[in-house]
């Protein structure tokens, strides 16, 4: 690792024990300075981002139900979804060590040997592993506990993931916290896929048993890769809502900022890219649907990188050249129908989501698939798709109404709008769809031979 600066030296005793905090200032760029132009700096420096986090929590971290990034046992899951539904949804609860231990309790292990003469001071410490294990004890935090934990795990993810500066990795970085009660203690992820997404990853245990050893050794330890780096001597454009995009040898790169979604969001986007990278060409893909073979995101300090194939010397098309039938329409229909029989739900079907390029055969490109969905099987007719899109746009609804959000009559998503029968503009879109799905190639029947004695 490469310090540039390292100050603000404190020295301090706690319990018995001298501790030294150093700040250490990283470089910005990565291996050497990425020349780029119009490129804005990452939205918080990584010296400052434990600090920013603590002040900026919102905006920085989101509770999430479940791990979105690693695979757990369903009884985790279960544990985890039960803890987090115990809290009504209520982040005060959740960051409260006194709520916290209640709600741990309710779902502690049915059978364990409980040390009656451990202290009952209530404790918190946080285990990351891939670099051995580091564990931070805190005395009574209250209110703060959670809070502490993420913050110490961005510190210690930030040193093994991010020493090099502004790079991303295929797998989204992702550390443990560990909070521990008086007897009784259950393990976080934190997991860093544009915000810090926060969720239970064990069941409760009891401290210091098997049980608890077992479940830290199980704790999953993705691999990663070398870190990719933003392209040199690239030009970025910046668009709404601070996303930021270049097209470089070939490549098209877009990098979305953790302000950008929600948790959740952030969470299906990498179902979505992560199912999009495993999709191959068996000699079916329509034209339109190409640049999803090729589209991965990695991922970084509070950002996202977006990468796919270019689509040189290509334009926007118009909402109406989508809306209306013809040629066009046709080839978006074909490729989001592809797309949903390889379980991708395309659900933002515009104008300045579908590329064109004239002159060409094949001119037309779908392209951004950050809101694509991933259903749980191969949806292959158009009544199974529908229901798919009407099922996002439900919950579309249910969050505007969650914030209060005041809407235009008649505006709203392609999903939205394609669901609402009524609404006479979108007829010639779904009748495109459902000649789409019609024309779907057929599987091929497999015919199990029987073997008699």
């Amino acid at each position: 690792m490469v310090v540039r600066k390292v100050g603000n030296r404190k020295v301090y005793n706690e319990g018995g024990v001298q501790y030294v905090h150093i700040r250490i200032v990283l470089p910005a760029g990565g291996g050497g300075p990425v020349m780029t132009s119009n490129l804005k700096h990452a939205a918080v420096s990584l010296d400052d981002l434990p600090a920013c986090i603590l002040d900026d929590w919102d905006d920085h971290v989101a509770y999430i139900a479940a791990p979105a990034t690693v695979d757990v046992p369903d009884d985790v899951r279960a544990a985890g979804a039960g803890l987090f539904k115990s809290s009504g949804g209520s982040v005060e609860k959740l960051l409260s060590s006194a709520h916290c231990t209640e709600l741990a309790h309710r779902h502690q292990p049915s059978r364990a040997p409980v040390d009656a003469t451990a202290p009952r001071k209530v404790e918190a410490a946080f285990t990351f592993t891939g670099t051995g294990t580091l564990v931070h004890p805190f005395g009574d935090m209250g209110d703060a506990m959670w809070r502490e934990a993420v913050a110490k795990a961005v510190t210690d993810m930030t040193a093994k993931f991010f020493s090099a500066g502004r790079v991303f990795y295929d797998t989204p970085p992702i550390g443990y916290a560990a909070l521990e009660y008086p007897w009784l203690g259950h393990y976080l992820a934190v997991e860093w896929v544009g915000k810090l997404l926060v969720s239970v990853a064990s069941r409760p245990f009891f401290l210091g048993t098997e049980e608890h050893r077992a479940i830290t050794a199980a704790l999953p330890a993705p691999t990663y890769g070398a870190p990719k780096y933003l392209p040199a001597r690239s030009h970025w454009t910046r668009g709404p809502k601070d996303i930021q995009w270049a097209v470089h040898d070939g490549c098209y790169y877009e990098l979305i900022p953790a302000t950008r979604y929600a948790g959740t969001e952030f969470a299906a986007m990498h179902a979505a890219y992560r199912h999009l990278a495993t999709l191959k060409d068996d000699g079916t893909c329509p034209p339109a649907a190409r640049l999803a073979l090729t589209a991965r995101a990695v991922y970084g300090a509070q950002e996202v990188l977006v990468t796919m194939d270019a689509f040189d010397d290509a334009k926007a098309c118009r909402d109406d050249a989508v809306l209306m039938p013809g040629r066009i329409q046709n080839a978006v229909a074909a490729a989001v129908a592809w797309l949903a029989s390889r379980r991708i739900v395309y659900v933002d079907v515009r104008g300045p989501n579908v590329l064109l390029k004239r002159g060409t055969a094949d001119d037309v490109r779908l392209t951004d698939f950050d809101d694509a969905l991933v259903s749980p099987t191969p949806i292959t007719n158009y009544a199974d798709y529908m229901a798919a899109v009407g099922e996002f746009a439900r919950e579309l609804e249910d969050r505007f109404a969650s914030i209060c959000c005041v809407r235009m009559v008649g505006s709203g998503t392609f999903a939205e709008l394609v669901v609402d029968l009524a609404n006479e503009d979108m007829d010639a879109i779904r009748a495109a769809l459902k000649a789409a799905f019609e024309a779907l190639p057929v599987p091929p029947v497999v015919v199990a031979a029987v073997v008699r004695a």
